[in-house]
């Protein structure tokens, strides 16, 4: 393929791997959980926990509705960033999620926060990942992710 440095400078379909444009699928992708901020209350309006403390969250991660990686617990914070980043084989049709959940260790089941899809995945990769507010969710305040082809 042709130079390049990012994969903007690739034409459609095609992503940037040391300096050459190659196919972005199938592909193995390293993704990686940048931030991640909750808000101050629950879906319900209430305290994280029940205590009043602050939530424990974590992301599972599910390819074709199939669990691939589940992220450590970030003890009593609204949020942060994980340094775990998983290796995924990727397809353009991919049906890739993460769900956020709020640890719960008194609860009977950890209290799940809400799950994504990621859209439109060959334009998400293309671009490098994914960064923003999830509308639909408003617990979730901001949501980032990085996919880097390898």
């Amino acid at each position: 393929g042709s130079g390049c440095f990012l994969s903007d400078a690739c034409p459609g379909g095609q992503v940037c791997v040391a300096a050459a444009c190659v196919t972005a699928f199938p592909r193995t992708y390293r993704v990686s959980f940048d931030n991640l901020r909750l808000s101050a209350l629950n879906g319900a309006g209430e305290p994280w926990d029940v205590m009043g403390g602050l939530p424990d969250p974590y992301v599972v991660l599910t390819l074709g509705g199939a669990e691939v990686h589940r992220l450590s617990v970030l003890a009593d914070r609204r949020g942060g960033s994980w340094r775990e980043p998983v290796e995924i084989a990727l397809e353009a049709d991919s049906d890739l999620a993460f769900t956020v959940y709020d640890a719960d260790p008194e609860a009977d089941a950890d209290e799940r926060v809400g799950e994504v899809t990621v859209p439109n995945l060959a334009l998400v990769v293309r671009a490098g990942g994914f960064q923003g507010m999830v509308p639909l969710l408003p617990e979730i305040e901001v949501f980032e992710m990085t996919f880097v082809p390898r």
